[in-house]
């Protein structure tokens, strides 16, 4: 259908604004709302896209707007005048400047009733119905913002379709899914992801494709994607804007969602404050606001990143959630430290979340290039809040100094005098571990003995000859003799407390494979 034909539906009573008659000639593919600042990426050609105007926060905005649809290939604009009782005048003067058709949608008619004209006329196939379905269903999606109505959208559109849907979050969490895919199947499905979406991956002799829904903030940790099975090469074109129209309502119904979440930040950043301040009480009121189960154990986490800090507490809040299904406080506090707060169900530990937690971190490797610290405290009961975020920040401080890129550490880790050293600046530690083992590191690296790998076993096998000798296949005398040579050369005795502290520090800090001091 053209342009000029949705003009002409009269229930609709729309206006045009802009278009000269020749620009209202052309032809309509397909429409679809949206309020994304930049939807191009959900454009591919010949699309009437109708919005809100949720995306205009100053006048500027709206060139980058209408050029990036113009861009992308959309044929016309449709804009509501619901939030701004009109449709302000930059808006008209970049649609004018981009040459871009633009139609004024009366506050008394719903886009969905927009979209329902233009799918309904544009195709009278299965597929046409669906996408009325959709766009029906878009009505509910912009009143329900908790979610369930994303789920029964996606569950029709499988249904309708034929091809099963999901969409999961970037560090694998199923944001809407069918049945639970495998731990594997879900790494492979992140790590394609990260490399570029629409993608495809064979996993257990089963193809899936990858589409994308888009991301808070414009960063790809917080990404969603729509995951379908079958290869989307091979799909009907049909389907394909089908399950492209659901993606774009995903993404509208995400921004929604964040926009409420927003709401809570601002409390959660507050108690944050508080707890890292010591006054408990008044943070547990706000954290019992957010929705958070305080009623049995708390856990308590602190993080930072070598990202913004507002995309940090959306990650965080998103791999908390794959673990612990339930509200969590996420706030920020200090600058660049973010601290969260989440009840533990019955049977749950902090150290099975703190699991989970690292699973979902992990697979943003190929996603984020700096680092991320995170801290698990010891569950506790809520009057003991503030101890618990001490112990996470504590726990948050190991995790920074070690030398994963993405760490997570409980406060178990913190009771280990090894862990604690890492805490020490590099330079120190360095020069500790030279001045303990720097002789033997040498005479290894002269004479190839191996005195540094028998050290290591030997403190393992906690001083045992016979264990230690089977261990590395030699003789025992042949041990015996090695640690005597290392006692020789670090001047310590291995059969005391002391002196093997003192070794065991040094190793812990060199690692497994150590480097020239």
């Amino acid at each position: 259908m053209l342009i000029q034909d949705v003009l002409d539906v009269p229930e609709l009573a729309l206006r045009r604004l802009v278009g000269t008659d020749d620009q209202l000639a052309r032809t309509v593919r397909w429409a679809f709302a949206t309020d994304l600042p930049d939807p191009s990426r959900y454009i591919v050609g010949g699309e009437l896209v109708v919005t809100g105007m949720v995306w205009r926060r100053a006048p500027e905005d709206s060139d980058a707007f209408v050029g990036s649809v113009v861009a992308a290939g959309a044929v016309a604009l449709a804009a509501g005048d619901e939030v701004f009782g009109s449709v302000p005048d930059d808006v008209v003067h970049a649609c004018e400047k981009y040459s871009l058709p633009l139609l004024a949608v009366p506050s008394a008619v719903a886009f969905a009733d927009v979209i329902d004209a233009v799918t309904s006329r544009v195709t009278g196939d299965r597929v046409a119905r669906l996408s009325a379905s959709l766009a029906r269903q878009h009505r509910l999606l912009t009143a329900v913002t908790d979610g369930r109505a994303l789920a029964d959208l996606t569950h029709e559109t499988a249904r309708d379709t034929g091809v099963t849907c999901r969409i999961i979050t970037a560090v694998g969490r199923p944001a809407v899914s069918a049945e639970p895919l495998a731990t594997e199947v879900v790494d492979a499905l992140v790590r394609a992801a990260a490399q570029g979406v629409p993608c495809r991956v064979v996993t257990e002799n089963t193809v899936r494709s990858v589409l994308p829904v888009g991301s808070s903030f414009g960063h790809r940790a917080t990404a969603w994607y729509l995951v379908v099975d079958g290869d989307h090469e091979c799909l009907d074109g049909q389907v394909l804007d089908a399950l492209g129209q659901l993606a774009s309502i995903a993404a509208l119904d995400r921004v929604r969602v964040d926009d409420g979440a927003r709401v809570l930040r601002t409390m959660a950043d507050r108690a944050a404050e508080l707890l890292v301040d010591g006054s408990g009480e008044q943070a547990l009121e706000r954290i019992r606001q957010i929705g958070v189960d305080v009623t049995g154990d708390v856990v308590a986490l602190a993080a930072t990143a070598d990202m913004p800090v507002e995309v940090l507490a959306a990650v965080l809040t998103d791999a908390v959630r794959e673990s612990v299904d339930g509200a969590v406080s996420v706030g920020v506090t200090g600058g660049d430290l973010v601290i969260g707060v989440v009840g533990l169900p019955f049977g749950r530990t902090s150290t099975r979340m703190a699991a989970d937690l690292a699973l979902a971190l992990r697979r943003l490797e190929d996603t984020v290039t700096g680092r991320i610290a995170v801290g698990v405290g010891t569950a506790t009961e809520a009057a003991a809040l503030v101890g618990c975020v001490r112990t996470a920040q504590h726990a948050r401080e190991v995790a920074a100094a070690s030398a994963d890129r993405i760490a997570v550490r409980t406060s178990a880790d913190t009771g280990s005098a090894a862990v604690l050293l890492s805490v020490v600046p590099d330079g120190l530690r360095a020069a500790y571990a030279r001045r303990v083992l720097g002789a033997v590191l040498e005479h290894d690296s002269r004479t190839d003995a191996g005195l540094l790998d028998t050290l290591r076993a030997y403190l393992h096998h906690d001083g045992s000859w016979s264990r230690t000798a089977d261990a590395l296949h030699v003789h025992v005398n042949t041990v015996r003799y090695r640690i005597g040579r290392v006692e020789a050369l670090t001047d310590r005795d291995l059969g005391t407390t002391e002196d093997r502290t003192d070794v065991f520090v040094a190793l812990a800090v060199l690692g497994p494979q150590p480097t020239t001091l």
